[in-house]
């Protein structure tokens, strides 16, 4: 018999069940229709031409992130499905219900290191840093008198975007950059104070 969960909120996939090692979902336009179709689904009987289905055995893992409003599936070399729930109690439960019967499935959870979480935002700042002491450099040549310019008179590349830049003045590079790098540093502490837990099923083939 299949265990059948149904949805009216927005954001959510409307229908999805699970039986016999298959995860199903579906999206019926109506309530009608999806109140029919999950009467089909537990009673062993409903037009699969309906929902959207996979074997646990062709996943290579199904995996749920805490705080993400949904549970992922990946098979094959590139395929993704989410079942989209954004109710937390209801997403655990369901990820749950699957973890409990997939046979034969590696189970981990996977936490994240401060680093690791805050990776991005670390890379982004230490480019914006480099952008930034090259700017300066040029800005305060200018300041000087000494004035930079590209023989071919492009400014669309790197270069020509730090001379640019370079030009606003001073002040107004040091403004611009102390935003930036104030921004990706806030980004890394709040991603590396919150790393990511990462629950995961793994079905063996």
């Amino acid at each position: 018999m299949a265990e059948v969960w149904t949805s009216n909120e927005k954001g959510n996939d409307k229908l999805i069940a699970f039986a016999d090692n298959t995860i199903y979902k579906a999206n019926p336009k109506t309530g009608e229709d999806v109140d029919g179709l999950a009467r089909g689904l537990k009673a062993g009987s409903f037009d699969s031409t309906k929902v959207w289905e996979i074997k646990t055995t062709h996943c290579n893992e199904i995996r749920l992130q805490d705080g993400k409003p949904y549970i992922e599936i990946l098979w094959g070399k590139d395929g993704e499905e989410q079942l989209r729930i954004t109710d937390e109690y209801k997403r655990y439960k369901v990820f749950d219900f699957i973890k409990a019967n997939t046979s034969n499935a590696e189970i981990s959870t996977d936490k994240w290191s401060a680093i690791r979480a805050g990776r991005k935002p670390m890379i982004a700042f230490f480019v914006v840093l480099a952008l930034f002491l090259w700017t300066l450099f040029y800005a305060i040549e200018a300041e000087s008198g000494n004035v930079y310019y590209i023989e071919s008179g492009r400014y669309n590349s790197i270069v020509g975007i730090v001379l640019g830049l370079a030009s606003m003045g001073l002040a107004k590079v040091i403004a611009l950059f102390s935003a930036l790098l104030a921004i990706a540093a806030i980004a890394f502490i709040r991603k590396a104070k919150n790393p990511p837990v990462m629950h995961r099923i793994v079905p063996r083939k």
